[in-house]
């Protein structure tokens, strides 16, 4: 089916089609490209949601399960933003364009065959023009022709007229019979020339065109197709990006765990302290026992509810009398600002121990910074090529401060972490005398059995002021020098006889005022301020054996104390192994020799001063020598 025999005569209207078809083309195209703002605008707005709803980093809600599942859902919905953005991308560059460019051609096109027939139609029209005119003076010619023959033959007739009238006459009508003759061949010649055009008009040229013009409607039509389903494969293309997200948001919401939700709020939220106890009956007829339960509870519920939501700091479990007492001690060691007294026990012992473990880590990076200065050291000293020592010397002073202060502050936390303990301790205790003075009036000899219960000795010993609660990385490192090891046991020995004196005159001097007053607390509170002040009599050797202590858990098998009081040895995981390329031996100070090919598990990874620290996989626990630096450069260090 074609239009050049079907609409032979319809160039007019095939010409109106076609620019109503490529009119259509631009409508799909802004179709699409309105599509794509409105996919742009709506990712925007998704993103925007998104983002608008996201919760704060500092945001203490995202622990929970469910705020997890929310912010990975928003996450989800951000991508699915994004993939509607991929698809108003893809249809804009795919689309839009193409449909622009297509367009253009096509019009260009459509005017070239529109023009390509108006040609042929003009040659049409002027051989039809020319036929016309041939024919109207060939009818011209041939009524004058019939008017002159008429005359002659009147003239003929007419006896009248003289010869030459008559020969005039007959002139005439042969030259009019003569142009007559020439006309008609002219219009015989013409209406040749004219059906000849017309002919190849209707079966060549025309056909021609309107074939051109019916492929390029096809073209246009295919483009069409194209083009919508094109739209189509572009969003299907991103439906299984979009499923995908949505598999996500539904994996997430299946994550949220009530019961691990339940847990977080208690872990964050809980006080650690006890209900209160009943309130005693206070029978006002007998005075006696009226009297003794006042002073019961001015001694001993004061404890309790100072306890409370309020705040765990101790300076809240003296009375009126008591506080002067305290303020003295506060006058001489000065107040804590970082103490966590706003906190109840349980969330402070938290943050207590959060900032130890930081403490361990600095006093660890500390350590280690020390002991590569050291090696360059001494690296300076045997070799003078290799720089000055005196260049050392200044970064080992600001070293010797940093590790001052950052022991200082453990020292400082760790009796804060008593403080904690001691009363928590002493309260079950507490109670219990408090319940033997109301009925015997004894509370002063239970008073001063508790101010020496091993309670507050296990919690003294806890704090690690002495050395004997944890081998440290100090004098595991000096384990090779006899020398250090007296030093070091002297030291202890002698912060130790500090600290307990300290504390046994303190709790001398204070038992008979403040036990009357307030009750045991008061006692563990002195006690708890005297190892304050042994610590800062004593900051230097006290607080680097504490520093020391967690720093040691890379050099040698960590301590712990269980809940029988007894200690056992946890022998820290190796972080590789590693097998000596070349013999050594060990001449820097706390470096062990080595033999080639032998076995060794790493303990500290090279932080930048070319030292390994490395425990041997066989040795003997009496070995002095089976744990120790040796050159990184000597090993070959492979992953667990």
């Amino acid at each position: 089916m074609s239009w050049s025999t079907e609409l032979w005569d319809q160039f007019d209207t095939i010409s109106s089609h076609t620019a109503k078809g490529v009119e259509f083309l631009d409508k799909l195209g802004h179709f699409v490209k309105d599509r794509c703002l409105i996919e742009t605008d709506y990712a925007s707005k998704l993103r925007k949601l998104a983002k608008s709803y996201d919760l704060k980093k500092k945001d203490e809600e995202k622990e929970f399960t469910y705020c997890k599942a929310f912010g990975q859902m928003l996450r989800e919905v951000s991508d699915m933003a994004g993939q509607h953005e991929v698809i108003a991308e893809n249809l804009s560059a795919q689309i839009v364009k193409e449909i622009s460019t297509i367009s253009k051609d096509l019009r260009e096109e459509r005017k070239r065959h529109l023009n390509e027939g108006v040609k042929y139609q003009n040659l049409l029209n002027t051989s039809l023009n020319q036929l016309d005119k041939s024919k109207k003076c060939y009818d011209k010619a041939f009524r004058e022709s019939e008017k002159a023959h008429e005359n002659y033959q009147k003239a003929d007739k007419d006896l009248n007229l003289s010869r030459a009238d008559l020969e005039k006459a007959k002139t005439i009508s042969l030259t009019k019979e003569r142009a007559c003759e020439n006309s008609k061949t002219d219009y015989a010649k013409q209406l040749q020339v004219a059906n000849q055009a017309q002919r190849e008009h209707y079966t060549q040229f025309m056909p021609k065109v309107f074939q051109q013009l019916q492929d390029m409607e096809n073209r246009r039509i295919e483009c069409t197709r194209n083009f919508m389903k094109l739209s189509a494969i572009i969003q299907k293309n991103v439906e299984p990006i979009v499923n995908k997200c949505l598999d996500g948001i539904i994996d997430t919401a299946n994550s949220i765990n009530s019961t691990a939700d339940a847990q977080l709020v208690i872990d964050r939220y809980k006080s650690g302290m006890q209900p209160p106890d009943d309130i005693p009956f206070e029978d006002l007829s007998n005075k006696v026992t009226n009297c003794e339960t006042e002073s019961t509870q001015s001694k001993g519920s004061s404890l309790v509810y100072t306890h409370s939501l309020k705040s765990d700091s101790l300076r809240h479990t003296f009375t009126a009398r008591g506080l002067k007492k305290r303020t003295r001690l506060l006058g001489i060691f000065g107040a804590n600002k970082n103490d966590y007294s706003e906190l109840p026990p349980n969330q402070k012992r938290k943050k207590i121990q959060t900032k130890i473990d930081q403490l361990h880590s600095q006093i660890s990076q500390a350590n280690s910074v020390k002991d590569g200065l050291i090696t360059m050291r001494q690296a300076y000293e045997e070799n003078g090529a290799f720089g000055d020592p005196k260049t050392i010397e200044s970064q080992l002073r600001e070293n010797e401060i940093s590790l001052e202060r950052l022991n200082n502050e453990l020292a400082k936390h760790l009796v804060l972490l008593d403080e904690i303990d001691i009363p928590k301790a002493s309260n079950n205790t507490m109670d219990t005398l408090n319940n033997r003075s109301v009925n015997n009036n004894s509370s002063s000899g239970a008073l001063n059995d508790i101010s020496k219960s091993p309670s507050i000795t296990n919690s003294n010993h806890r704090a690690s002021i002495g050395p004997e609660s944890e081998m440290s990385r100090t004098n595991s490192d000096n384990s090779l020098r006899p020398e250090s090891n007296n030093r070091d046991a002297t030291k202890s020995s002698a912060t130790n006889r500090t600290s307990n004196s300290f504390y046994d005159s303190m709790s001398d001097s204070t038992s008979n005022n403040a036990i009357s007053t307030t009750g045991p607390d008061v006692v563990d509170s002195c006690s708890t301020t005297a190892a304050v002040a042994a610590t800062t009599t004593t900051t230097t050797t006290v607080a680097g054996e504490e520093s020391a202590n967690h720093h040691n858990n890379i050099a040698a098998p960590a301590q712990e104390q269980n809940g029988d009081g007894y200690e056992t040895v946890i022998e820290l995981p190796a972080q590789a192994s590693a097998k000596a390329l070349y013999p050594f031996i060990a001449e820097p100070v706390g470096s062990i020799s080595m033999e080639d090919g032998e076995l060794f598990d790493v303990i500290e990874f090279d932080q930048g001063d070319g030292w390994t620290r490395v425990r041997r996989k066989v040795f003997k626990p009496e070995d002095a020598d089976f744990i120790g630096f040796v050159p990184t450069s000597y090993l070959s260090i492979e992953p667990v």
